[in-house]
């Protein structure tokens, strides 16, 4: 007898088969089968290929083949092009289970098809079916509905007894894993050339400025403002002024290498689209917050939540997140101050009162905010970026000190007191204080009697 179903042909004389016995990766041993069941799972996989060859020559065919190939570009979400193509699957299958398992073969096929997404235990795939079986939701209505998730509550014995991953340091002291830290400075300060430094620095391990990288964590790279031959230009000279070369994965997406430009990190759709780089990934890098996240007004508060709940997601996923941002012509960072709300940790890049434009990178940092961290961890400081031996070097020093020395050049040149305290925009107290430090440390011309 022979038979054809679609794309399978079924045939039982005339027909000749070979084996080699040779056993395909991934399987242990070759099974001998009942007839009837293997007939049976061979039907199945015909009918299934004979629904799928009917849906791809239908009126509607374009949009099937797009969808089963996962190119969901005509709909709002994932979750809405989901809804479409177990719609046109349903309407030919009319059977739960088929629909379910020619899904599970489609291109739109992911994890949270099984993740459980209502109190009942139903799953997001389970839910998904149910509507296109009664017919009686929109698409917009189950992507608002599929978003909502069950709340999980433990008690407090329970709690306690849980084991956690513990909590370490990506750049000690101010950045842990799950950290959300923001960087801000005027333009063309260096805020570029400082993130860099650190995602090569947490990549390889070492030391940048006054902190450390003990261990090596993944870094994704997002730059929206920069042309990539500059990004490749600094990063080469970082790499090569480093003791270390990254030994986990560093990795850069640059608007040089988009064809449609790079992603709104204010809506699902942009952050949707940073999710198949976050492998390995343990922290990203917003360069910057401007650039990245268009939707809203800066200084509306309600424009931040869409960014400040991603960063919470991936806090979540033991992901740290570092906003990269400007400061406005005060010096203050520019927008919306609810966006300090949930971070760990805020420095401030600011110019010295005696920098010229020819000093290249210098800038003094200031700790703004600082959780679990005090003291000499905190108090600023002043960095210059230098090359020496054909390698770019910092070179730091306190605050204090330099201001002292400030001080002292100024009462060499027969300023008074006041008056410094003044230009400096520091306390006449602090002038005294810094005076007696000069006068110790033979900053001061002796006048001649």
């Amino acid at each position: 007898m022979n038979k054809k179903i679609g794309r399978i042909e079924f045939a039982d004389t005339g027909k000749f088969f070979t084996l080699t016995g040779n056993v395909l990766d991934g399987y242990t041993g070759i099974k001998e089968w009942d007839g009837t069941v293997l007939s049976d799972l061979l039907m199945g996989v015909a009918k299934d290929l004979q629904i799928l060859d009917k849906a791809m020559v239908a009126k509607n065919g374009d949009k099937f083949r797009a969808l089963w190939n996962s190119d969901y570009s005509g709909y709002a979400s994932h979750s809405e092009a989901d809804l479409a193509l177990a719609s046109l699957l349903f309407s030919y299958t009319k059977n739960r289970e088929a629909t379910d398992r020619l899904f599970r073969k489609s291109g739109l096929m992911r994890a949270k098809w099984d993740e459980k997404h209502y109190a009942d235990g139903r799953t997001y795939g389970q839910e998904l079916i149910n509507r296109v079986s009664k017919g009686t939701k929109t698409e917009h209505e189950f992507e608002e509905q599929s978003n909502v998730r069950q709340v999980i509550a433990v008690g407090i014995k329970e709690f306690l007894q849980m084991q956690f991953p513990p909590r370490e340091n990506i750049l000690t002291p101010w950045l842990p894993t799950q950290g959300l830290g923001l960087i801000y400075g005027l333009r063309g300060i260096g805020k570029t050339m400082f993130a860099m430094w650190i995602a090569v620095t947490v990549a390889a391990t070492g030391k940048f400025l006054k902190w450390t990288a003990e261990n090596a964590y993944g870094v994704l790279y997002l730059d929206g403002e920069m042309p990539a031959i500059v990004d490749q230009e600094r990063l080469s000279n970082i790499i090569l002024s480093v003791d270390k070369e990254p030994t986990a994965p560093l990795k850069i997406v640059t608007p040089d290498l988009q064809g449609w430009g790079m992603p709104d990190l204010s809506t699902p759709e942009g952050q949707k689209a940073i999710e198949p780089h976050l492998e390995g990934i343990s922290l990203v890098i917003v360069d910057n917050i401007s650039t990245l996240c268009r939707q809203g007004r800066e200084n509306e508060a309600e424009s931040w939540l869409p960014v400040q709940e991603w960063g919470l997601r991936l806090r979540s996923k033991h992901i740290s997140v570092l906003f990269i941002h400007h400061a406005g012509k005060g010096g203050l960072q520019r927008g919306t101050s609810r966006r300090e709300d949930v971070l760990d940790a805020i420095i401030a890049l600011k110019r010295p009162q005696d920098y010229h434009p020819d000093e290249g990178a210098r800038f003094e940092v200031h700790f703004e905010k600082a959780r679990n961290i005090h003291g000499d961890d905190v108090k600023p400081f002043e960095a210059t970026l230098s090359t020496i031996g054909g390698k770019q070097v910092w070179l730091l020093k306190d605050i204090e000190d330099s201001l002292t020395t400030k001080v002292a050049d100024l009462l060499n040149q027969g300023v008074a007191q006041h008056e410094i305290a003044d230009i400096l925009s520091i306390s006449k107290g602090y002038v005294s204080k810094l005076n007696y430090k000069a006068k110790t440390q033979g900053l001061l011309k002796v006048k001649k009697k």
